[in-house]
């Protein structure tokens, strides 16, 4: 049980999660790391059990060590992913269909860019999130995000593309919501992940791309409202965060 969120940003990918997570015997712990950086270059968040997270998490570290992954697009390295990671579950007759996934991967085709790949609860099968969709949801609280996801982004982003730091704002925001809203199986505090390009003024080559977790991530949001029944301009949010920690 839990909640996955991610943005396709015009300088990278961001992901972010909850903190609640589903042991093997059903046991609800929160709170528990769940987006984690991957070899130093890949972003891997799951829902589901935290056994098969961590499978697949080591399933993406080996495959990144073999470099099977340079001469790949985004499509053929989710296709690869998702065949060795049901090939790991079926070892011990595990249920791939409760278990879904977001990866921030480099694209190989296009060096100095980011994709973002979604591996659905649907038979692990995964989908590249384009440019025209960008936002993204899985987990037992994606019901919840993604109505919010589309308010978001019909709000500040509909002719345009956001950025990473927008789609920070755009991630703990859904996140920080959908956690009060879910009854059972979501909870906090935030945690994001960011993929970005060092240097935002090129795409190239030699174009190099960090990505971050940031854990325990918390956000407190304040809306001032002129009256009940006036909208809420963008300029009166203000959205302050604390990072109690930050793996590199």
């Amino acid at each position: 049980m839990t909640l996955l969120v991610g943005v396709l940003c015009t300088d990278g990918v961001v992901i972010g999660s909850d903190s609640a997570a589903t042991l093997g015997s059903g046991v609800l712990q929160s709170p528990v790391k769940k987006v984690h950086v991957v070899n130093d270059s890949i972003l891997v968040a799951t829902a589901g059990t935290v056994g098969l997270g961590q499978r697949f998490r080591h399933v993406v570290a080996q495959a990144a060590d073999d470099g099977e992954f340079q001469a790949m697009d985004l499509v053929g390295k989710g296709v690869s992913l998702s065949e060795q990671g049901l090939q790991n579950f079926k070892r011990t007759s595990s249920d791939a269909r409760k278990t879904s996934a977001l990866v921030a991967i480099s694209n190989g085709k296009e060096p100095g860019s980011a994709g973002l790949i979604e591996f659905s609860s649907l038979g692990f099968s995964p989908s590249v999130v384009r440019e025209g969709v960008r936002f993204t949801a899985s987990g037992s609280g994606a019901t919840v995000a993604g109505p919010l996801l589309a308010l978001v982004r019909h709000a500040f982003w509909a002719v345009s593309h956001p950025s990473v730091t927008d789609g920070v704002f755009a991630v703990a925001f859904v996140l920080n919501l959908a956690t009060r809203i879910v009854p059972r199986g979501v909870g906090g505090p935030v945690q994001i992940g960011t993929m970005q390009r060092l240097d935002t003024s090129s795409s190239g080559p030699n174009t190099q791309l960090e990505a971050r977790s940031e854990l325990k991530f918390t956000g407190r949001l304040w809306i001032r409202r002129k009256s009940r029944n006036t909208l809420v301009s963008p300029r009166k949010r203000w959205i302050t965060y604390r990072s109690m920690c930050t793996e590199r």
